[in-house]
């Protein structure tokens, strides 16, 4: 029942056989439904849909109901689809990182409307509002106030000061007055060197928190404000990161976006 249309029954024997190879599930083609794991049940479905050479895919959230081990190599493996069928799908997601991994355009809805459409990475890098950069989980989002350094020369970007207390941090900026900031994690240097000199943008944190995904340590901070920076776990371990450690964090002022 997988293969419908004007397909000999050879033909359809052939594309159930290539579907079952392709996704691994040649052992499971005997098998009752009743009888199937969760991840196998995916791919089974993965295959039902697949088989009639569709034109456009579409998958609401496919993954939600696996275990992450099975997520991932589900993802990797409808990567390979894509690939390998060359059929346009329309995926479903609130995991961004899936979106990330899978996607070659990327569309964040809110409120049954685009917010923001582009490429996943540029998405990712340059949200255009609080909303977006806080759903798909850019960075630190801190509410504030842009000012000047110096009196208007020209029109573009100048040099500002992003304030929300107790950080006043400086900025390349576009506009003045009330805008949101983001502070990606990978952009934020650590170290245990004391606080000296009036370098800008080097303020004292404490560590409140170490959480370690793999070979990245995601490091939270209390700056005054909760701030969150991504070093490699290596370094954490050398730099003795631990709750209750304080800690210097640096931020280039071209590397703040605004919203």
């Amino acid at each position: 029942g997988l293969v419908r249309g004007s397909l000999s029954a050879a033909q359809q024997l052939e594309r159930v056989r290539e579907l079952a190879e392709l996704l691994g599930i040649e052992p499971l083609l005997d098998r009752s439904v009743h009888r199937l794991s969760g991840g196998e049940s995916q791919r089974v479905a993965l295959a039902r849909a697949l088989a009639p050479r569709p034109s456009i895919l579409l998958l609401d959230e496919p993954f939600a109901a696996v275990d992450p081990a099975t997520r991932h190599n589900l993802r990797r493996e409808l990567r390979a689809i894509h690939t390998h069928e060359r059929v346009t799908t329309l995926q479903v997601t609130h995991d961004f990182d899936e979106a990330l991994r899978l996607g070659d355009v990327v569309a964040v809805m809110a409120e049954g409307r685009i917010a923001q459409l582009g490429r996943p990475d540029e998405v990712f890098r340059f949200p255009n509002s609080a909303f977006v950069a806080r759903f798909i989980g850019t960075g630190t989002v801190l509410l504030g106030e842009v000012t000047r350094q110096a009196p208007a020369d020209g029109d573009g970007p100048f040099a500002a000061w992003f304030d929300s207390a107790p950080l006043r941090l400086e900025i390349v900026a576009e506009r003045e007055g009330p805008a949101h900031a983001v502070l990606r994690p990978e952009d934020l240097m650590l170290s245990r060197e004391p606080l000296r000199g009036s370098a800008r943008n080097r303020f004292a944190a404490v560590v409140s928190r170490v959480e370690r995904v793999g070979p990245v340590s995601f490091v939270h901070l209390d700056a005054g404000r909760p701030l969150t920076a991504a070093v490699t776990t290596a370094s954490a371990e050398e730099l003795g990161l631990q709750p209750g450690v304080d800690v210097v964090v640096t931020v280039k002022a071209t590397a703040i976006h605004l919203v």
